[in-house]
């Protein structure tokens, strides 16, 4: 059987796109029949993460895993790294892996050698926990330049999650945005809006403001998973404030296609939001109201292009929400 990434690989077509159907591991066939019939990538990790209480390990129970982490580094031998693997299977990485690098930042850690056994359990690996830890591992010890690995095996979205922020920390220049785009164009489900909630929330570029408000938002899950963050981050409020008010005295400014398709989709998501227990809706945005105010003065001198049909429908659904008169 081949590695997860060897698999992965070979499925990537020449743009860097995995099939748009989820692509099974080769380990599927080992997850529990429940977990066969109801996986979707990323998924699990997604759930953890929301829950109003979050499942960690026992602290014993992820000492000794760093323990064992901090072994196999020093000793890469067969019969550490079965034990480390054996430890990883048993437990959820999402629920053990800060705590162990917790423990191991106050161990003596050979960053190179601990590079080494992350390289390997990404790119060797049959099971995909390995993997994940793989990519914690190497989001704590590596370099920047080992972004592209994490990158390749990120774009299946079983691994965004625990990409993402690998990436995110190993770039610490602004071109982690660069890089987080370039992932996210290449998800469509709980990847991508782990991607997006992986953006700060401050000292995004212009550029990367810009791609959030058209295409961040939309997914193949729900919209209100990510219309809150995307406006936010998008800064939603300025850009259309910037619409309203031009800097220069006699400009006009337009939305086209995508940036109406964008704002379309971020409002829709909100209005979803508002409707749903504990789910981030349009009360959660600041200046919400001055938003409304100007997505219907725009509106009203025809600046969407698009699909304006959509936006002037959204428009009274999104005052009424707001409990404000149009």
């Amino acid at each position: 059987m081949k590695s997860i990434y060897e698999f992965i690989i070979e499925n990537t077509d020449s743009e860097g796109f995995l099939p748009s159907e989820p692509l099974k591991l080769p380990d599927h066939d080992e997850l529990d029949i429940d977990m066969q019939e109801n996986w979707v990538p990323g998924e699990f990790e997604a759930v953890m993460v929301r829950l109003p209480y979050r499942l960690k390990e026992m602290a014993v129970v992820n000492y000794f895993i760093a323990r064992t982490v901090r072994k196999c580094i020093k000793e890469p031998s067969q019969k550490n790294k079965r034990k480390l693997f054996a430890k990883l299977k048993k437990y959820a990485v999402v629920t053990i892996a800060d705590s162990v690098l917790s423990h191991m930042s106050r161990m003596n850690i050979d960053k190179a050698r601990a590079v080494r056994l992350a390289t390997d359990m990404i790119t060797r690996s049959k099971d995909r926990s390995v993997v994940k830890f793989g990519i914690v591992l190497l989001g704590a010890y590596g370099k920047e330049e080992h972004c592209g690995l994490l990158h390749s095996v990120g774009i299946h979205e079983e691994f965004t999650f625990f990409a993402c922020k690998a990436i995110k920390n190993l770039d610490k220049h602004v071109t982690y945005q660069d890089r987080l785009v370039a992932l996210a164009e290449r998800t469509s489900g709980w990847g991508k809006i782990a991607v997006i909630l992986e953006f700060s929330d401050h000292a995004l570029t212009d550029e990367t403001r810009e791609w959030i408000l058209k295409y961040g938002c939309k997914n193949s899950v729900a919209l209100y998973f990510s219309a809150c963050e995307c406006a936010i981050k998008g800064d939603l409020d300025g850009y259309l404030q910037g619409m309203v008010t031009p800097e220069y005295e006699g400009a006009e400014y337009y939305a086209d296609d995508d940036m109406t398709e964008g704002i379309c989709d971020i409002i829709e998501g909100l209005l979803q939001g508002s409707s749903i227990k504990e789910a981030d809706g349009v009360n959660e945005v600041p200046n919400i109201k001055n938003i409304a105010k100007n997505i219907k003065i725009i509106a009203d001198k025809g600046g969407f292009y698009g699909n304006s049909i959509r936006i002037n429908n959204l428009i009274p659904r999104l005052y009424k929400s707001l409990g404000m008169k149009e």
